[in-house]
């Protein structure tokens, strides 16, 4: 059985069309665990009456604690041998769980991530594909890291469940994305790449992704030091990776602030940064970068508020 946990808070507007893509799918053997976190609107009605048409939903009704523990407080409740998260105001395909299914079990991962599109208005729509491509543990990391084959959000995967046991989400954090993913992608030995788009997330005015450039942004950087530091002890071959990551996210973070926040605002921010910067392993970063970035990598690394600023008035990196 496959574990659907699904955060709800906020979205009376859109659940319908979740929940509904939801009991659309094709692949039948699934449970969703609907997490009411609080919602001050009729989401905690509109979950129950789900859970009234089809024993399949389950409703948790909490007050209000956050994303993170919402999450957690479903993944404590779920029973699938598999596990999929769910926000509660995208929509998936038919093919979603059926595709993930077939992705992880004919090849034996532990993980397997789809392609997602993302919308405002119009759902989209893409044809099913049943190829996939199969990553080992180092490669899937990198892959990882760099954005490539996989992406930090938890939301278009499909986990085997032990892949998952005693990990949970950073409650109080933002971005708790980034703090999740590269824990279970260390986890797990295969990592699978399905060929079709099955998610379908949906940008509205107000989500937390929406939202202007805050303070909260540093919670991303902070989850790429620790995996940073993490990846240095114990998966060494992709160390260098990392740090370029995590220089290249204090660089635009620097940037951002320069030009959105004012000076009052931005200045513990900015020093937060150039503390990490200057923890940063320029030599590591150096070994993967190209000839065209070392130059902006040296030049942050000893002198970011002007680098920074260098790159603001040439648009660079924006």
């Amino acid at each position: 059985m496959i574990s659907l946990i699904v955060p709800v808070y906020g979205v009376q507007t859109y659940l319908p069309r979740c929940l509904g893509s939801i009991l659309a799918q094709k692949y039948a053997d699934w449970e969703a665990i609907l997490v009411d976190d609080g919602s001050p609107d009729r989401c905690g009605e509109i979950c129950d009456s789900y859970a009234a048409r089809d024993r399949r939903f389950r409703v948790i009704h909490q007050k209000n604690e956050g994303l993170s523990a919402a999450r957690n407080r479903g993944l404590a409740a779920a029973a699938g041998a598999y596990i999929a998260f769910v926000d509660s105001d995208d929509v998936l395909s038919e093919n979603y769980l059926d595709g993930l299914y077939a992705a992880l079990t004919e090849t034996d991962g532990d993980i397997a991530e789809c392609c997602f599109l993302s919308f405002s208005d119009q759902l989209p729509t893409d044809a099913f594909s049943p190829r996939c491509r199969v990553y080992e543990k180092e490669d899937a990391m990198r892959e990882l890291i760099w954005e490539g084959a996989f992406h930090q959000v938890v939301w278009n995967k499909l986990y085997r469940r032990r892949v998952l046991e005693g990990l949970t989400f950073p409650v109080g954090k933002y971005h708790e994305d980034e703090y999740f993913t590269w824990q279970a992608f260390y986890r797990a030995q295969r990592v699978v790449k399905a060929d079709f788009c099955g998610y379908y997330y949906f940008r509205r005015a107000g989500s937390i992704s929406g939202a202007g450039f805050s303070s909260r942004r540093l919670d991303a950087l902070y989850a790429i030091q620790e995996r940073t530091e993490f990846l240095k002890k114990n998966m060494p071959s992709v160390y260098a990776d990392s740090s370029y990551a995590l220089l290249q996210n204090a660089m635009y973070q620097y940037q951002q602030f320069l030009l959105t926040k004012p000076p009052a605002e931005r200045k513990k921010c900015l020093k937060e940064i150039q503390n990490i910067t200057w923890m940063i392993d320029g030599s590591a970063v150096l070994s993967v970068a190209d000839e065209k970035q070392k130059g902006w990598i040296l030049g942050f690394l000893h002198f970011s508020h002007l680098t920074a600023c260098v790159r603001n008035m040439l648009r660079i990196g924006l």
